[in-house]
């Protein structure tokens, strides 16, 4: 029993562990969009209504705008369209990460349960509360789960490993739900949020060999002498009762199979994991986990797309060290088994690599992740923090000077966890915007294309086309056949004036991968720029069928039909677009455009700023800035902190190279919407472009 100087004590600890983890994660809240939240959030238009999430359970094209990406996650969209809902759209991404941290917190809560269930099966001790709160900041504050707690998306891995614990939790203390299968509804929730949730069923198979058995078995004989009696306590202490486990889990294990076969079932047609040979990928797995494995120990060189490729024989140096890893690893759990104090130890090693099986048998795009810790650092970390306990217990059994040794260990655990609540806090100042983080990748993984690539996106989106040109140059030596990187020099080739080259690069890219929609939607805005209007149609009409959610492709389709004056079309286009998102402005407008054939279709004095943002970016397409502009200053009259149209109006200036009203438009618009990257861009250039004219006139 816990005494009550204990229980303050106990929450005292809590307390402290939970400002640290806020502390940790304070600078996280506005960090932005990155990587694969543009196309599963920022460009997917089914997210954007609240009412379409029934259609998440019924169509895996509705998680992303990307064909090959188009996985069934209902339940994670769900959280996507409620954030949206919250956010009013897409500009603050403060409620998507409170809905991702508020998971994480109460997942810590949980995992504190589960911990302490398994320290009191190896040894009930009044320290285990103590040790599961210590273990538990371990892991929480570990700067590796900083990737999936700032990354978005990644909020699937992130309440899959919440819903496997529930799931864990609701089976260890409630024999009510264990009776009745109850635990198996939080397992079902995780997995409409990810597949890796279905790791739950041989986890619980272990769980139930190592620390249970049933009650005949545990039940000792009668007619033994008490030191044969002694012998064989201890030998079917140690003993594993395999049908217990078996029976107890058959349930868990028969319904995840289901569930996982109905998932694969409602998957579209359309997905592609990207991976290569099995047999190259495979091997290299074992030196994964091993740099898994010392990431708990030095987080030093975190990268959110490391450069690491698949092993091209087991000759490897690097596949020989991790096949060596593998073998001492397993090993250290089966002689753990020996010992029922350091059973904790098995089951987390066990735990490590069965959480880590999906990935490292299905053959993926990337041979590691760092999201792919997230639920096997839970094993890790209650294994070793267990060991650890053991071996200062161990230690102040022995000392002629316990206090000393507590007083030392105390000193080093808030020193490690310090340091570690530190790493998060620097790690979620890369995680700020695309370009920190592209930038970190390129330091990182330098032999990563994507992450050159990227990196090279983010300059170009600063007008440094210098640098843009170097790092997709740095990019094409890795990897010349890379069809987004084709794109983006076609991008940067169209920037700067060479357009016989851009389109060149625009073909090539497409013809690299035929089913990529954002290469039509780049090809297609190309065109339309040219005024080559049947062959933008054509290019955007194949980029929404490819991928009916990509709402960029409808935008610029819309002012192909206008520019045609297919009102018709338009109208088509407007109403389809508003079916999935009834609250769109920019459908809205250009549905009472091609309803009033055309025209101005609303009075003046009924015009709304969000109208005349509208209508300032038609005029824009047409080049009449001055006529935007008009339209941008009305609109300032009805809204006069009305940030978006401070930040068209800087393009538009910039566009008209009239740098000084450039400057102050984008200082508003910075003053006004801090956390705007397109704004912060606008603003920069502006500045450059001044100051080299000021320099020129000097």
């Amino acid at each position: 029993m816990i005494s009550l100087r204990e229980n303050k004590e106990l929450f005292l600890l809590a307390a402290v562990v939970l400002v640290l983890v806020f502390a940790a994660y304070s600078n996280h809240f506005h960090n932005a969009f990155v990587f694969d939240d543009l196309h599963t959030i920022v460009n997917n238009i089914y997210i954007r209504n609240i009412s379409n999430i029934p259609l998440f359970f019924k169509d895996a094209t509705t998680f992303s705008s990307v064909p090959t990406n188009q996985t069934y996650r209902p339940l994670l969209s769900v959280t996507l369209a409620i954030d949206y809902y919250l956010a009013k759209g897409l500009d603050n991404t403060f409620f998507f990460h409170l809905t991702s941290f508020i998971f994480f917190i109460l997942q810590g809560f949980l995992m504190f349960l589960f911990f302490l269930k398994i320290f009191d099966h190896a040894d009930k001790n009044p320290a285990n509360p103590f040790i599961a709160i210590i273990t538990v900041a371990w892991y929480m504050l570990h700067p590796a789960g900083a990737e999936t707690v700032n990354y978005i998306i990644q909020r699937g891995e992130l309440m899959s490993a919440f819903f496997i614990i529930f799931a864990f939790v609701i089976f260890m203390y409630s024999p009510f739900a264990r009776k009745r299968h109850l635990y198996l509804i939080p397992f079902a929730l995780g997995a409409l949020a990810k597949p890796m949730a279905g790791v739950f069923a041989p986890l619980l198979f272990v769980y139930l060999l190592f620390f249970e058995k049933s009650s005949a078995a545990a039940t000792p004989k009668k007619k033994r002498n008490s030191k044969k009696k002694a012998r064989l306590a201890a030998e079917e202490a140690k003993a594993l009762d395999w049908g217990h486990a078996l029976k107890n889990a058959l349930p868990a294990i028969i319904f995840v199979l289901a569930v996982m076969l109905f998932m694969q079932r409602m998957n579209a047609p359309t997905i592609d994991t990207g991976g290569g040979a099995m047999f190259n990928y495979v091997i290299t797995q074992p030196y994964v986990m091993l740099l898994y494995f010392t990431t708990l120990f030095l987080p030093i060189n975190l990268s959110v797309d490391p450069d690491l490729y698949p092993f091209a024989t087991v000759a490897d140096i690097r596949c020989i060290a991790g096949m060596a890893f593998l073998i001492l690893f397993i090993s250290t759990a089966v002689i753990a088994l020996r010992n029922k104090k350091f059973r904790p130890l098995s089951f987390g090693i066990f735990w490590f690599l069965i959480s880590l099986l999906p990935t490292s048998l299905i053959p993926l795009g990337e041979v590691m992740n760092g999201h792919r810790m997230f639920l096997p650092f839970i094993g890790l970390t209650l294994g070793i923090g267990w060991s650890l306990s053991l071996g200062i217990r161990k230690l102040l059994n022995s000392s002629k000077s316990p206090s000393v040794v507590m007083s030392t260990a105390t000193a080093l655990i808030a020193i490690v966890l310090l340091a570690y609540a530190y790493g998060t806090h620097q790690r979620n100042k890369v995680w700020k915007t695309p370009e920190t983080l592209w930038k970190d990748v390129t330091v990182k993984s330098p032999g990563n294309a994507r992450g050159l690539m990227n990196y090279g996106v983010e300059l170009f989106g600063k007008a440094d086309f210098e640098g843009a040109e170097k790092y997709f140059l740095m990019a094409f030596e890795h990897w010349p056949l890379y069809n987004a990187l084709h794109a983006n020099i076609a991008r940067l080739n169209e920037e700067t004036g060479n357009f016989e080259e851009a389109e060149k690069y625009f073909l090539s890219a497409i013809e690299l991968n035929w089913q990529a929609p954002d290469a039509y939607l780049l090809y297609g805005n190309f065109l339309f720029n040219r005024g080559r209007f049947e062959e933008a149609e054509e290019s955007l009409r194949r980029a929404i069928q490819l991928s009916p959610a990509h709402i960029q492709a409808r935008q610029i389709l819309k002012l192909v039909y206008f520019q045609q004056e297919d009102y018709q079309k338009l109208s088509d286009l407007a109403e389809d677009t508003l079916r999935i998102v009834p609250n769109d402005e920019n459908a809205s407008y250009f549905l009472g455009i091609a309803r009033a054939g055309g025209s101005d279709f609303l009075p003046d004095e009924n015009r709304t700023p969000e109208d005349l943002l509208h209508l300032s970016s038609l005029y824009f397409m047409s080049n009449e800035y001055e006529k935007g502009i008009e339209a941008l200053l009305e609109a300032l009259e009805l809204r006069p902190f009305y940030d978006l149209a401070y930040i068209y109006l800087c393009a538009a200036y910039a566009n008209m190279e009239e740098w000084d009203k450039a400057v102050e438009a984008g200082e508003r618009a910075v003053a006004l919407a801090p956390d705007n990257e397109v704004a912060r861009n606008n603003l920069d250039v502006a500045r450059i472009k001044q100051a080299e004219i000021r320099g020129q006139t000097q």
